[in-house]
């Protein structure tokens, strides 16, 4: 079942499990965090972070430890924002995070989008089991 959503598109899984770092309290109307979700009807919603920088993360509570194959990102329809890079931490219990690491042990870098609108696939090289995500 390595193709199936987990439910962001479709709602299952709820806002009140999609948390961030912070927000642009600025910029709230079109920044929160649960705005993350793909094929949204609003054209120019997203989240984004209070600042721009890479200590910066959007974690989703999958309920129950989830066997993970792969995520898709995109960037911010309807305006000239997306990034480019992005790293991934997991944890089973909140407390214990892990970062997905290459084969050498460093921290993996995925490449994400070079536009707004694009979807991006990308798969894990090894799947794995975990009810927190994080994506930096």
């Amino acid at each position: 079942a390595c193709s199936v959503p987990l439910g962001l598109s479709t709602g299952e899984i709820k806002d009140w499990q999609i948390t961030a770092s912070s927000i642009d309290e600025q910029r709230k109307e079109q920044c929160q965090a649960n705005f993350i979700r793909l094929y949204s009807s609003s054209n120019n919603q997203a989240w984004c972070p209070r600042i721009d920088q890479s200590h910066q993360w959007i974690q989703i509570d999958l309920g129950t430890p989830t066997k993970l194959h792969g995520f898709m990102t995109q960037g911010r329809p309807g305006s000239r924002e997306w990034i480019t890079s992005l790293l991934i931490s997991h944890s089973l219990d909140y407390y214990h995070w892990n970062y997905i690491t290459d084969s050498d042990g460093n921290q993996n870098i995925f490449t994400a989008n070079h536009d707004a609108v694009s979807i991006r696939y990308q798969y894990f090289l090894t799947p794995f089991n975990t009810r927190f995500i994080r994506f930096h």
